[in-house]
């Protein structure tokens, strides 16, 4: 390994130099690879000119291709073929723009890898650079060549080669292009070979900038990963380390651990801030990338179109692999960073002195913060966010579109529209448990702190009655809602249904969530839109699952905290007056610090459901509409199966927003029964100071606290009634 590094940096002319030099390769034909205090005046020039020139190139085919879409009278499944490319060159185009606006994070990064290789001279700890940097360096070339490939193939194969239609009788051959162009003689020569030229370079400039892109990620993230591994090595030498050696060379190795976590930690955050919009941007147009041309294939296999066929699974090929590699360093830096504590805590530490323990603790609190790359601070960069999106967004395009452009009576229209209502309020609460992860982890360690602090049996009783009770909840909840999908799911579309035209009766499927232009009416097709139909639903119910759980179980340790505080105020009511005066200044403080703590729990719990019950609340009272308009619609047809699931619908939709609506109820009547409860005691009694001290909570009661829906509506029983109504 020795000899790597010194081929290495003899062939490169260092290894710094090994590490960054295929991004070089990628950035700067466009011009977006940032200028350093080596770069000559000649190289600045010539970058401002690509800068010019990509741009040109990149709009010359932007623009016709927007007018082409917005003014030209085609098919509407035309127009969505041509959502895919114009997509591509949106997101291309903000693609650059945030390198060119971003260069100085890029240099940042790039000067940080330099200072991490001169720094770093233990050749071990060397080859852990160069083992990273190589793993960063081939996917890097890896995602280059996918996209790079699978664009020019896309190309070659759209615009050079003929496309053969039927006008009447006769049969014609045509010219096509990647991306239509509005108003342009792309039926001749030389007219064809110049735009279809301008659009292979727009193309390549695109997909060079997302290149650039993922390959900084994965260059970058690696290096990170190799720092991460030095430090777990440098640690473990320094809890391994002699006990005799002199004290002034631990301080300053655990100074360096630190010192370097740091900067790692520094690292990390420069490049989310780099990769932050780009990677939702990718997010994005990879999704639309792999939605669309699925569906493409799916509307076009009858036709037996190899060549068109052949580009759209090379496009999913490449939009798919790029997508989840970059999901799959998120994930790893992820774990890695949370590593460290885990580390840490499986060395013999307990062997060391207690400012040896104490230097680990911080270095252990410190991990224990999640480092996320995200996609623009929504959507975190993992495998669970790869598979979630392609999944959900897969079904929710499908059925948008046969709402929108499927022309069916009002009926079937209103039946769509209680799925899409559905999927969308599912996407809209994984989005805000993504957004309030924060709040979550408030939450919980609340209540870690809470049982941790509360010793006493009675007390502890209490809190698992009320924990007891919350988990009950949510179970029947989660149980509800889970059955009556799957059965829904099953109903709809295992079975075939009956339907009559004219003197004729035939046997359809049907899908719960309507599909457009989709081969559903032959398997395979049926069965694999079916089972991608079943995930989705899996996946929206879990969102919801985990919100009402979080919802159920947050509130039931809220009572029970409230219920434990009431005991703690009538025992300090009824406690002998003779006690000391300053156990009893204590006993207040304590049980009104409780209630503070209680009221923020309280807060962080209505901030982090607010606009998931708000949601909930909507789609649950369509959800109910539509089916009972359903059922009523379909009463003539006797179609027990279908009104029983409808009727079975109902029952959990309604059964659900019932519980966290009396959950919430039931929380509010508790904040209000402390002021009552002190109220009933013997507070007449007590000496001015401490009736003084009751007043403030009573005063503090007085404030009601209600769980709302985004600040909208109460959720209460009698909003439930209202709501039914």
């Amino acid at each position: 390994m020795s000899d790597d590094l010194a081929e290495i940096e003899k062939k490169f002319g260092s290894l710094n130099e090994y590490s960054i030099q295929f991004n070089r390769w990628v950035l700067k034909p466009i011009g977006a690879w940032p200028a350093s205090l080596y770069t000559t005046r000649i190289e600045k020039i010539i970058s401002k000119i690509l800068i010019i020139l990509c741009w040109s190139f990149s709009l010359f085919t932007l623009i016709p291709g927007v007018l082409h879409f917005v003014l030209e009278k085609e098919d509407t499944y035309l127009k969505l073929k041509t959502v895919g490319p114009l997509s591509h060159w949106c997101i291309g185009g903000f693609n650059y723009a945030v390198l060119l606006l971003r260069k100085n994070d890029i240099l940042h990064c790039i000067e940080h890898i330099r200072v991490d290789w001169n720094i770093i001279t233990k050749k071990q700890n060397q080859q852990v650079m160069l083992k990273y940097a190589k793993i960063g360096r081939y996917i890097a070339i890896f995602c280059t060549a996918f996209l790079q490939g699978g664009v020019l193939c896309t190309c070659l194969a759209l615009g050079v080669f003929k496309t053969t239609i039927k006008n009447g009788n006769e049969t014609i051959q045509i010219y096509n292009l990647l991306c239509p162009a509005y108003k342009l003689p792309v039926q001749t020569n030389p007219t064809h070979d110049i735009i279809l030229g301008t659009q292979l370079l727009s193309a390549f400039i695109t997909s060079s900038s997302a290149a650039g892109a993922f390959s900084l990620a994965t260059v970058f993230a690696s290096h990170a990963l190799g720092q991460l591994n030095i430090m777990v090595a440098w640690i473990n030498e320094f809890v391994n380390r002699p006990m005799e050696l002199d004290n002034d060379v631990y301080v300053n190795k655990i100074s360096i651990i630190v010192e370097h976590h740091l900067r790692i930690l520094s690292f990390i955050t420069h490049i989310e801030h780099l990769m932050n919009p780009i990677c939702f941007m990718e997010m994005f147009r990879c999704m639309v990338g792999m939605c669309m041309p699925s569906y493409y294939i799916l509307a076009e296999w009858s036709e037996h179109n190899v060549q068109n066929l052949t580009v759209y699974v090379m496009i999913i090929i490449s939009m798919t692999c790029n997508i989840f590699l970059i999901c799959y360093i998120g994930e790893i830096l992820t774990e890695q960073c949370k590593k460290i504590g885990e580390i840490i805590y499986m060395t013999n530490w307990y062997e060391l002195s207690n400012k040896d323990i104490f230097n680990l603790m911080m270095i252990i609190s410190r991990s224990s913060i999640t480092v996320n790359m995200s996609a623009g601070k929504i959507i975190n960069m993992s495998i669970l966010t790869f598979v979630y999106w392609i999944i959900v967004l897969f079904i929710v395009i499908a059925s948008f579109l046969h709402f929108i452009l499927v022309k069916e009576d009002t009926i079937s229209k209103l039946k769509t529209l209680g799925p899409i209502s559905y999927c969308f309020g599912g996407g809209v609460n994984y989005a805000v448990l993504l957004l309030r992860k924060n709040d979550i982890r408030y939450c919980i360690d609340h209540i870690e702190a809470d049982w941790k602090v509360i010793t006493r049996m009675g007390d502890r009783q209490v809190m698992l009655k009320s924990a007891k009770i919350g988990r009950i909840i949510s179970g029947c909840i989660a149980g509800f809602m889970q059955i009556g999908t799957i059965c829904f799911c099953t109903i709809l579309g295992v079975f075939k249904r009956t339907i009559k035209i004219g003197n004729d009766s035939m046997e359809i499927y049907v899908l719960p969530f309507p599909t457009y232009k989709l081969p559903v009416d032959t398997n395979p097709g049926h069965a694999i839109i079916l089972g991608l139909q079943y995930l989705t639903s899996y996946v929206m119910n879990a969102t919801v699952v985990i919100a009402f759980s979080l919802a159920t179980v947050f509130a039931c340790h809220a009572i029970g905290q409230l219920t434990i505080m009431i005991t703690w105020i009538q025992e300090f009511v009824n406690q002998p007056q003779k006690k000391n005066k300053n156990i009893r200044i204590d006993e207040i403080s304590v049980i009104i610090e409780h209630h503070l703590r209680i009221l923020s729990f309280l807060e962080r719990t209505e901030h982090l459901l607010s606009p998931i019950c708000f949601m909930e609340m909507f789609k649950n009272i369509l959800s109910i509409c539509m089916f009972s308009y359903c059922i009523l619609a379909e009463w003539s047809e006797h179609d027990i199966r279908v009104l029983g699931i409808y009727a079975f619908a109902v029952m959990c939709i309604t059964l659900n927003t019932f519980l966290i609506c009396y959950i919430g109820e039931v929380l509010t009547e508790r904040c209000k029964e402390i002021r009552n409860m002190v109220y009933m005691t013997n507070w007449y009694r007590l000496p001015d100071k401490d009736i003084l001290d009751l007043i403030m909570i009573i005063t503090r009661s007085d404030m009601e606290f209600k769980m709302t829906g985004g600040k909208i509506i109460d959720m209460s029983v009698i909003t439930f009634g209202n709501s039914n109504q």
